[in-house]
């Protein structure tokens, strides 16, 4: 479990938070990242929360979510994201609840 909540931490979501490959939740919520979600974090296959709501998060969300098949909330909602919601992402069958509001998204 890593939070770091409304910390008022800035930059980017470091990658090397990839390494620790039993995480479960991940709670970022309320702070000023910003930058894309990077790749390397789609490589959490133990993942089943990942909050990074309230950020100044850009970019669109990669086909690489659907890695996460153990995630069941994802919060990224009141960012700056664009782009289409993948279709990966509704492959993920223990996902229960999805926040994605107040973004740029499109598609389904």
């Amino acid at each position: 479990f890593v939070s770091f909540k409304a910390k008022g931490l800035q930059g980017s979501i470091p990658t090397e938070i990839s390494q620790l490959s039993q995480l479960v939740d991940i709670n970022f919520w309320g702070n000023e990242l910003s930058g894309t979600i990077p790749e390397q974090l789609y490589s959490l296959s133990m993942l089943e929360r990942l909050a990074l709501n309230r950020n100044r998060l850009t970019g669109a969300l990669s086909s690489g979510v659907g890695n996460l098949q153990k995630l069941v909330r994802l919060s990224l909602a009141t960012n700056m994201m664009d782009g289409m919601i993948p279709e990966e992402l509704f492959d993920i069958q223990s996902l229960r609840t999805i926040s994605l509001y107040d973004n740029r998204f499109t598609g389904t």
